[in-house]
């Protein structure tokens, strides 16, 4: 907890720093890079303070009339947020399979050893 908590401190340290949508877009793609590369509670908790503030400085540019600069950037985090989602979906699904392999190992496990157990031994006839 308090690794995560000093994560999320850092993160909004750095965040402070950068003062520009542009450059907040920019570090959220650097951010999700980072969590496809280790999605971790602490690396979505990066992306999703970065997110944040992009949707504060959208908010922002509606707030002083700039419509068409709160639209870009309103799209470019719309963007990531579908990048992540999709992620995040192709990763359970493959958590799926993989659970699913296992499951089909496990009943083929079961399945050899209950015919071993039918198979008779030292000669004696299989059965009871």
């Amino acid at each position: 907890m308090t690794s995560r908590l000093l994560t999320v401190v850092f993160a909004a340290i750095f965040l402070a720093g950068c003062d520009s949508p542009e450059n907040t877009a920019h570090r959220a793609r650097r951010d999700l890079a980072a969590y496809k590369a280790n999605p971790t509670e602490a690396t979505d908790a990066v992306l999703q303070a970065t997110l944040s503030k992009l949707d504060s400085q959208v908010a922002e540019l509606e707030r002083k009339g700039d419509s068409a600069q709160a639209d870009l950037f309103r799209q470019q985090a719309e963007n990531i947020r579908t990048d992540l989602q999709a992620f995040k979906m192709a990763r359970a699904l493959q958590d799926a399979r993989r659970a699913v392999e296992q499951i089909g190992e496990a009943f083929k496990e079961a399945g050899r050893a209950f015919s071993d157990s039918l198979r008779p031994t030292n000669g004696s006839p299989a059965g009871p």
